[in-house]
């Protein structure tokens, strides 16, 4: 082999070696970029045992929205913080995601000054759905300053016909001539608020999502001894419409706020059976571990 020959070789070589080292240099920061989010998301657990501050809270949501089209939302009857990922004009698929209660409660007896959640999990798997045109949507009074807030809106009527509606404008917002379908997906209350979207008006939903929610919240106020939410609507006036939208709801083996048993029961008693596949997640609860695997628990059911 000539000098040449042996120079030409050893370049090759070593663009070969470069490239494989690119893409293995590649992989390794991508899961480690993975591994520091699901730590991150351990971090906020452990904050989120102390009670963070509104201001806190709210630099948290920022972080989590730095990428999106995030604002705040004003309807006639609530503001509401939103966030648009991803934004694609050729896909027309629009999906829903819905914050949960939130920390509408100190104690169990105890009412919240600020709902704004301590950790914000709906707004983190909508972070984490690598779809596009994801819309996120806080729950009222969630983030905002708004004079029309008062506890009762984040308590006995946080599933009222105007907590829906104003959650429905928002939607409407964002939906144009060329919307074709609409997943939603909620996590805890913010399931029994997507069902209801769905059931109450004319909107081309394909497909409901819940996750750890309590889609009847009379059943779900019986089961915890608690008093009946005074004010809110509940799903069983909207059950006919319901059974023709195909359903996935993901339930906790752990969860005790919202077990499976309870969850089966709405289901049944609404008559939600056919319609609706149930994904028991054996080591998950209430909170842990729904943000942390999202990418993958989508993949069981998007294939």
């Amino acid at each position: 082999m000539s000098i040449m020959q042996r120079s030409k070789h050893h370049t090759l070589c070593h663009s070969s070696l470069s490239n494989t080292l690119s893409r293995l240099q590649i992989q390794r920061a991508w899961h480690l970029c993975q591994a520091l989010f699901i730590s991150c998301i351990a971090l906020l657990n452990m904050a989120c045992s102390s009670s963070l501050s509104p201001e806190q809270r709210g630099a948290l949501l920022d972080s989590i929205l730095v990428d999106s089209e995030a604002k705040i939302v004003d309807t006639k009857y609530f503001s509401h913080q939103v966030a648009f990922f991803r934004r694609n004009e050729t896909n027309n698929k629009l999906i829903v995601y819905i914050e949960g209660d939130g920390y509408a409660w100190k104690s169990r007896t105890t009412v919240s000054t600020n709902p704004t959640p301590l950790r914000p999990v709906a707004a983190i798997m909508a972070n984490r759905d690598n779809r596009n045109n994801i819309l996120y949507i806080a729950r009222p009074c969630q983030y905002v300053i708004d004079k029309r807030c008062h506890k009762n809106i984040w308590t006995n009527r946080r599933y009222s016909n105007e907590v829906i509606a104003s959650i429905y404008n928002v939607i409407q917002g964002y939906i144009t001539k060329k919307t074709d379908g609409i997943e939603v997906l909620g996590y805890s209350g913010g399931g029994l608020i997507a069902m209801m979207l769905s059931g109450s008006y004319d909107l081309p939903v394909e497909k409901i999502v819940t996750i750890a929610a309590n889609i009847d919240h009379l059943e779900w106020t019986h089961y915890h001894r608690v008093s009946p939410l005074l004010g809110s609507r509940n799903i069983s006036e909207v059950a006919d419409k319901l059974q023709k939208i195909k359903q996935v709801h993901f339930v906790g083996g752990e969860d005790d706020n919202v077990p499976f048993k309870l969850l089966r029961k709405s289901i049944e008693k609404n008559g939600l059976n056919e319609i609706s596949m149930i994904i028991n997640k054996r080591r998950f609860d209430h909170h842990c571990c729904w943000a942390e695997q999202w990418p993958e628990l989508l993949q069981t059911i998007n294939k």
